[in-house]
């Protein structure tokens, strides 16, 4: 997927605010306040596809299902001031499980033995989002947003030869969130961002028997989001969540050992239902 798609999804969720509005009846902006003025938890599942590459090939991938956990608070605050609408968001999550991993164990001479095992995975993410919405209509909303993020992968293959990476890394992304009403109680949103990866860092322990650390280079990093809420009674509301994003990190500098950490992508597909609880 390249840059162009990437910002063309962007596009189309700022056009679909038009597509959709003259489809919304009977419901008002009231529900997309109370949407946006909560502290929600979900629970759910996501798949990691993990791979790294070399001059184009695939050196080792990871791949399988982690169980998921996220809460996030968001608040759309001062709708009267002359600069109203303040949108903040603030998302946190934790994977937990293990992953498939299919590739091969190589010393700093490049001599590898093909090698199939489990690895014991452990991620953690934030997120913060601050914009400014803009009513569409009486049923619609389209927020533009500028958005910080970190996230930290604990990687532990097991086994014979095994060995724990761990990736940290900080992006920035700005992205544009539509939210229509289309019928009372009932939220549906749809939103987009890219950006870029920075930041990111690999240190590891097994391969020279000491510990190391790998500086990794800047890459793109983008997400879209589908989620459906309904609102059972004034305060409770039920949501389910539908989100793909990938990153990437450019390869680090070789060091003194020959060792290096090469090019790598991560893409992210997540399914969540919770429950979120509105101030008012």
């Amino acid at each position: 997927m390249g840059r162009r798609f990437v910002f063309a999804v962007l596009a189309a969720v700022a056009a679909a605010g038009a597509a959709l509005l003259p489809q919304a009846a009977h419901a008002d902006n009231l529900d997309i306040r109370k949407a946006d003025n909560a502290i929600a938890v979900d629970f759910g599942a996501s798949y990691l596809d993990y791979g790294e590459t070399q001059g184009g090939s695939t050196l080792d991938t990871e791949k399988g299902w982690l169980p998921t956990i996220g809460i996030s608070f968001g608040m759309l605050a001062f709708p009267d001031a002359p600069i109203g609408n303040l949108y903040l968001h603030f998302d946190g999550r934790a994977s937990l499980g293990s992953t498939n991993y299919n590739g091969a164990l190589c010393d700093q001479y490049n001599n590898c033995t093909p090698y199939q095992g489990t690895t014991n995975d452990q991620i953690f993410s934030g997120d913060a989002q601050l914009g400014r919405a803009f009513e569409l209509g009486r049923y619609a909303m389209l927020t533009p947003f500028a958005e910080i993020g970190y996230r930290y992968w604990s990687r532990d293959l097991t086994g014979p030869g095994g060995y724990t990476e761990d990736y940290s890394n900080w992006d920035a992304m700005v992205g544009l969130l539509l939210q229509v009403s289309p019928a009372p109680r009932w939220v549906l949103s749809l939103s987009g961002a890219a950006g870029e990866t920075f930041g990111a860092n690999m240190s590891t322990a097994g391969l020279t028997g000491s510990n190391e650390n790998f500086t990794l280079g800047s890459d793109m990093a983008w997400r879209v989001q589908a989620k459906a809420g309904y609102r059972i009674t004034e305060r409770l509301e039920l949501t389910s969540t539908l989100e793909y994003s990938s990153f990437a990190y450019g390869a680090s500098p070789v060091d003194a050992a020959g060792y290096y950490e090469p090019d790598s992508t991560t893409h992210q597909t997540t399914f969540l239902i919770g429950a979120a609880w509105h101030f008012f």
